[in-house]
């Protein structure tokens, strides 16, 4: 799992979605084989790296993703990093031969979306991406009104979506301790295509700069 040291990736995936299931006893069919996952963090802090195995009760740690990805003993590799670094690490996981589920958006640019389609569909693996939105109950439930043709031809279909906050609209806090020492800027910025000098707007509220997102 790499980039789970973030806010979604920590509660929404590791904690209230893998462990939760981990806890369970696992996913079973009604021949009772049960998948039981076993996760392990990745990412680039190996010190928030160590405090979230132990507060999760989770599972082993590292910062080596080359390393993990070439041990067989995991088959599933998960994505929840920004996005600008999402590209690289999936061509990796796919040459690596991994199941793989990304976060949205899969990729920074449209041309490395395809290439990213192309090669998945090469490879005969399973790639699921994020938008969790599409698999809720009530789009089935639309679909099967559709199907059975309850309500007719359908002739117009409006929707709408809000972010109304700016917590919505990614202008998220900006931390207090956020300055030139203790945020590694030239990293954060080397894939960007446009350099520029230190800023904690773009650092704390990167979906807002086509940049990094």
């Amino acid at each position: 799992m790499n980039g789970v040291t973030g806010r979604m990736g920590t509660n929404q995936h590791l904690v209230r979605s893998v462990m939760a299931i981990k806890d369970q006893g696992g996913i079973c069919d009604d021949k009772g084989r049960c998948i039981i996952p076993e996760p392990v963090l990745v990412g680039r802090n190996e010190d928030k790296l160590k405090k979230l195995a132990e507060t999760s009760g989770c599972c082993n740690y590292t910062t080596d993703l080359e390393g993990i990805l070439k041990d067989p003993e995991y088959q599933v590799y998960f994505d929840a990093q920004i996005t600008k670094l999402r590209y690289d690490a999936i061509k990796a996981a796919i040459l690596s031969d991994k199941h793989i589920y990304c976060e949205k958006c899969m990729t920074r640019t449209e041309e490395e979306t395809y290439k990213v389609v192309d090669a998945v569909k090469k490879s005969g693996l399973i790639f699921q991406l994020g938008h969790h939105n599409r698999q809720q109950e009530s789009y089935m439930k639309a679909k099967e009104i559709v199907d059975k043709n309850i309500i007719g031809k359908i002739t117009l279909v409006e929707t709408t979506t809000n972010r109304n906050s700016p917590n919505g609209a990614w202008v998220y806090d900006i931390h207090e301790a956020g300055n030139p020492k203790t945020i590694d800027w030239e990293q954060f910025q080397e894939p960007a295509p446009h350099k520029v000098p230190f800023s904690p707007e773009r650092f704390f509220r990167w979906r807002c700069w086509f940049d990094y997102g």
